[in-house]
């Protein structure tokens, strides 16, 4: 996994170490973030002070002047246009008491940067791509052999209410492809950032892709830094041994990863949401008679076909992208068929076999227990069981059985 160690090419600047289309001050700037002038020219980063065609760039009605100048970045596709341009400006506007130090265009979408000589990589999976957030961080990876893709955002990887890959990451061949994720130092007390780090492994990996992460240390004062922070501050060889310590990420959460529901088997998800409402191993949620019925607080209770229909949209809007009607359908004709009653069944009635042989009808139902009279009247051992969606009724006592209470002769709430 470790990169080529060759020393990027500097173009000389003009006698006063400038370079045209970029103030001293922008310069010093990517320069102080481990860029060398080769870069920097083939990346074809420059300044622009002009507020109007600042204001262009970023699909605005104006450029406010106290932003002062900007540093321009183009992100150019594999044709060589120019596809958009993000805009640094020298005083940031604060957002949510922030500064936006990156400003994209209004209504331009989330675009993958990726610098120039990347492109090349996208088909040969043997060559190990980088991903990072950030234009400067990804330019300077890039220009010491590690071919790096560049975020807009730790959660631009992916596409509106989906993890499904970004349309400019999909078109890349993972399958068989070493990848390194590499954010800021922040991302392993940042919870957003490790969610996205996981999330992102997590879909490569389902794409063929061996994914590691490289951890960038904080600086000594304990302040956050980027990867061109530490390549400027310790040296690429430094960089090199995170990268040969770079371990596997942690594996998504439970359903953190969603697929659209056009690939959802509706029968499968069906019994994913029975099972959810089991309790000792039994569904809590059955059809009945035309009916939903719901097992809760030692009875069951009719649901309405509204009241399931918008419980199932919300389960599988949590787990799936693009919920049609006919998803919604197809999986609450599966729920009726897993869950359907017999139309001769009559409450009370234990669903399977009975406990200790009760008869249905001498038994009383509470909130937490199940009393057999007879065997109550009789000090007949056992009178009582728990509360259980194996017993089918439709009323219950909203009272709690206290046993030692019991034992006395009478219920909790009961004088």
């Amino acid at each position: 996994m470790s990169s080529t160690d060759t020393q990027p090419g500097t173009i000389t600047a003009d006698r006063n170490g400038h370079i045209a289309g970029l103030l001293p001050h922008h310069l010093a700037e990517l320069r102080a973030s481990g860029l060398s002038d080769d870069t920097i020219r083939a990346a074809k980063i420059r300044s622009e002070t002009n507020h109007i065609k600042l204001a262009s760039m970023l699909n605005r009605r104006k450029w406010d002047r106290k932003q002062g100048p900007g540093l321009v970045f183009p992100f150019i596709d594999e044709s060589g246009a120019t596809v958009l341009y993000r805009v640094k400006p020298d005083r940031p506007p604060q957002k949510n008491g922030k500064p936006c130090k990156y400003l994209s265009p209004v209504g331009g979408g989330v675009r993958i940067y990726v610098p120039p000589g990347v492109y090349e990589a996208f088909y040969d999976p043997k060559l190990v791509l980088g991903i990072t957030e950030g234009e400067k961080k990804l330019a300077c990876v890039t220009q010491y052999g590690i071919a790096c893709l560049g975020l807009t955002g730790v959660d631009c990887w992916h596409t509106r209410k989906s993890s499904a890959l970004h349309p400019d990451l999909d078109r890349i061949q993972w399958h068989g492809r070493c990848v390194l994720i590499i954010f800021d130092s922040d991302a392993i007390d940042n919870s957003n950032v490790l969610e996205n780090e996981r999330l992102l492994a997590a879909t490569l990996e389902q794409h063929g892709a061996t994914v590691r992460i490289v951890r960038i240390p904080p600086k000594p004062d304990g302040k956050k830094q980027g990867v061109d922070d530490f390549i400027v501050a310790h040296g690429i060889h430094a960089f090199h041994v995170l990268v040969n310590k770079a371990e596997p990420p942690d594996p998504p959460e439970p359903g953190e990863l969603m697929d659209f529901a056009k690939n959802m088997n509706p029968a499968a998800e069906a019994e994913r949401i029975l099972s959810a409402s089991q309790r000792d191993g039994i569904c809590r949620l059955r059809y009945w008679l035309g009916s939903f019925w719901f097992w809760s607080n030692g009875q069951y209770t009719e649901k309405t076909n509204d009241e399931i229909r918008a419980e199932v949209v919300n389960y599988l809007n949590r787990h799936w992208i693009f919920v049609k009607t006919s998803h919604v359908t197809d999986v609450l004709e599966h729920l009726r068929a897993k869950a359907i009653l017999r139309s001769t069944i009559q409450p009370p009635q234990w669903i399977g076999k009975s406990p200790d042989g009760f008869n249905p009808n001498e038994c009383l139902a509470t909130k937490n227990k199940i009393l057999h009279l007879p065997s109550l009247v009789d000090c007949i051992d056992p009178y009582v069981v728990n509360a259980t969606p194996a017993f089918f009724t439709s009323s219950a006592m909203q009272v709690e059985v206290d046993l030692q209470c019991a034992q006395a002769g009478c219920l909790a709430g009961f004088p």
